[in-house]
């Protein structure tokens, strides 16, 4: 699988104080698409923007079904990693944050030199644990991009500071309902954007 992993940088140029005010209101998004594998089984499909200051919380699943909740964290500076290295913290749920079951709590490495190794080998990079837990996790990283935003407009989104409920009926949350003709929905906070199961969300 090819893997993405960059910078887009808005197009154009301005001069003198202009370029010092654009740059003052502009703000990295990580957007990141994953794969989440339990048992084998593909849980979900997560596309999030997130923000580097903001744990987002990302859950699928419908009422009296398994729920899983995925929390997302940018590391920006990683010890004893490449200048150029991201880390993603990843802490995996069966159920709800802190009242459920923990199946999973690493972080990547994200850099040139691990997307490299994992495309030499026909692959994307992951993080896995088994044998300990009661579940075979593995998270896969599809694509990594590092957006450049605008501050003004990421500032008017409501911040996710607890894993509450996640729910539509949560001011800092949102909610769709899945279009993969399963009976799930998808719920986020806490991130500037969501997408997965056919579905996306953002918060008002």
């Amino acid at each position: 699988m090819l893997l993405l992993s960059g910078v887009l940088l808005a197009a154009g140029s301005f001069a003198g104080g202009a370029t010092q005010r654009i740059a003052a209101e502009s703000i990295n998004l990580h957007d990141l698409s994953l794969r989440v594998l339990v048992d084998g089984e593909l849980i979900m499909t997560p596309n999030v923007q997130l923000l580097p200051t903001r744990t987002a919380y990302v859950s699928i699943g419908s009422p009296g079904e398994v729920v899983y909740t995925l929390t997302l964290d940018i590391i920006e500076h990683v010890a004893d990693a490449p200048a150029d290295a991201t880390g993603l913290q990843m802490v995996l749920w069966r159920g709800g944050v802190g009242g459920g079951e923990m199946l999973l709590d690493s972080v990547m490495v994200i850099d040139s030199r691990t997307i490299a190794r994992a495309a030499s080998e026909g692959r994307s990079p992951s993080v896995r644990i088994g044998g300990s837990t009661k579940a075979s996790v593995e998270i896969e990283l599809v694509s990594h991009a590092v957006l450049e935003s605008d501050a003004t407009v990421v500032a008017t989104q409501a911040t996710c500071k607890t894993a509450r409920a996640l729910s539509a009926s949560s001011s800092d949350c949102c909610s769709a309902k899945c279009k993969d003709g399963s009976a799930n929905s998808l719920s986020c906070c806490g991130a500037y954007r969501c997408c997965g199961c056919g579905v996306c969300c953002s918060v008002p």
